[in-house]
């Protein structure tokens, strides 16, 4: 997947922050995300890469004269689940991040400014000359944003969308239809009523569907517990 080049992608002295969550069972070099002028150079010369190398999350930026370099510690994402992974600056400091810790950070240099000169291709990288593909890798719910969020928000986020990746979750309204009809919220139990033309589905505040009736009601109501369908 490619982002053509743009000036949203330009994030210049600011913030920012690219994230998403990822699985494979690849832990030799693997590509998440790059962008390269493609002029000399393993990475280029003006380049924005993240990449799973020998185990570690990296993070390699450079506008052309200056350069950065994160290196995580050892972690190998393999194929027994979902990992939440982000890279990006946050108040003068460049960081990886795995599931909500701060692996690695290192001042950005002075003067130095990022963007994405070539567009932002998603699931490759960048290396000597060519782009590289890992087709085994899977990934969900890429986030580009020029703002970065704190570490302990990134883990607020973790530990959320990380029931949407267990395995058998429910994260989508029961039937086929996705006419919805009705909505309801009760305020004591704060479970979430939605009516489609299939039927009544409940669902928890953090997106997982906990029931579904068939059947044929236009409106719904809640209040601690008792549901009322017409």
């Amino acid at each position: 997947m490619e982002h053509p080049n743009q000036s949203d992608l330009d994030f210049g002295t600011g913030d920012f922050c690219i994230m998403s969550w990822v699985k494979t069972t690849d832990t030799g070099l693997h590509g998440l995300f790059t962008s390269s002028d493609q002029i000399g150079g393993i990475f280029g010369t003006s380049y924005l890469t993240g990449l799973f190398s020998s185990g570690k999350l990296q993070f390699r930026i450079s506008d052309g004269t200056h350069t950065a370099a994160l290196d995580s510690h050892p972690y190998y994402v393999d194929d027994t689940g979902w990992v939440l992974v982000a890279m990006g600056r946050r108040d003068g400091m460049f960081f990886t991040n795995v599931n909500g810790s701060d692996e690695k950070t290192v001042a950005v240099p002075a003067g130095m400014t990022v963007s994405a000169p070539s567009g932002l291709r998603i699931g490759q990288f960048y290396w000597d000359g060519q782009f590289w593909s890992q087709p085994q890798a899977r990934y969900s719910l890429w986030r580009v944003s020029a703002s970065a969020p704190s570490a302990a928000q990134i883990k607020a986020i973790h530990d959320i969308e990380r029931l949407w990746f267990q395995a058998g979750a429910a994260i989508t309204i029961g039937g086929s239809s996705s006419n919805v009809l009705d909505l309801a919220v009760d305020p004591v139990t704060d479970l979430r009523h939605i009516l489609t033309q299939d039927g009544h589905t409940v669902m928890t505040p953090q997106g997982l569907r906990t029931a579904f009736t068939p059947g044929s009601w236009t409106k719904v109501s809640a209040f601690d517990g008792d549901i009322i369908l017409t």
